[in-house]
């Protein structure tokens, strides 16, 4: 698959999310999820073109770092609050 048939298939699969979801709190939330992961798709993709040994930009490696923590608090907040009732 090369890279003009990747943004195309990116492109569709982003506008049926869009056309699918309305602007309810949990629609967004599975839209930017939803998103989050063809995103990273694209990057795993490339990432595997590149030599295991390679190096990457410190400022991109930060981006990846924040990112990643950022995930996790927020499936840490939904697994923990599905486990307790939720406050007001």
């Amino acid at each position: 698959m090369d890279e003009i048939q990747l943004k195309q298939i990116v492109k569709e699969e982003i506008q049926k999310i869009l056309n699918e979801d309305g602007h309810t709190d949990v629609a967004s939330a599975r839209r930017s999820m939803q998103l989050a992961i063809v995103d990273c798709q694209a990057i795993l993709q490339h990432l595997a073109t590149l030599p295991p040994e390679g190096d990457l930009p410190s400022w991109w490696m930060k981006k990846v770092a924040v990112s990643s923590a950022y995930l996790n608090g927020a499936r840490d907040y939904l697994l923990v609050s599905s486990e307790q009732p939720m406050e007001e």
